[in-house]
């Protein structure tokens, strides 16, 4: 069997600067299918390590999302920054008013946020900076820094990038879309 498919390819590489000159310009070169054959045929000293470890490749949304949920689930060893209140990580200079039985499953909300009444948070990351206004649903989610989820907004399996705004009473479930996709 071909050498690369033996093993799950990590994707940290440490090579010295003359085997990235190897590397052609502007031309497909694959370094699993081009590069390393190419050093093991040369006898050029490729070295590997296999680690027990986490890994996954958070190439794309799913897979960066779900590294977040497998974090939050325990399945990653994470010192989680903030002050643990029951399930939830809390950071900061944030204000939760929202009741502790509302934040379910692990939640970390980051420094300066300001989470309303009412709010219910799943098993989801709430960056630094972040308003969450009342009454707001957040499940499965990843919401970046500086975002603002409208009063009675609902998410469900969403990533926001930065600065993103969802407006009031807004109802965005990707749950469906990505059991479709799997």
């Amino acid at each position: 069997s071909d050498w690369s498919s033996r093993r799950v390819l990590f994707r940290s590489h440490i090579l010295e600067p003359e085997v990235l000159q190897r590397v052609p310009f502007q031309q497909d070169f694959d370094f699993s299918k081009n590069l390393f054959p190419m050093l093991l045929e040369e006898d050029a000293g490729l070295y590997g390590y296999i680690s027990d470890g986490y890994w996954r490749d958070v190439g794309n949304l799913n897979e960066y999302q779900e590294a977040h949920l497998d974090a939050l689930d325990g399945q990653v060893q994470i010192d989680f920054e903030g002050v643990k209140t029951g399930n939830c990580y809390i950071g900061e200079k944030s204000t939760v008013l929202t009741s502790p039985k509302n934040l379910q499953g692990t939640v970390l909300i980051g420094k300066n946020c300001m989470v309303g009444a009412h709010v219910k948070i799943i098993r989801s990351v709430i960056g630094d900076n972040c308003i969450i206004e009342d009454g707001a649903v957040i499940r499965d989610s990843i919401i970046w820094e500086k975002s603002k989820i409208g009063r009675r907004a609902e998410l469900s399996s969403c990533v926001l990038g930065k600065k993103s705004e969802i407006g009031e009473s807004a109802r965005i479930d990707r749950s469906e879309e990505r059991r479709v996709g799997k």
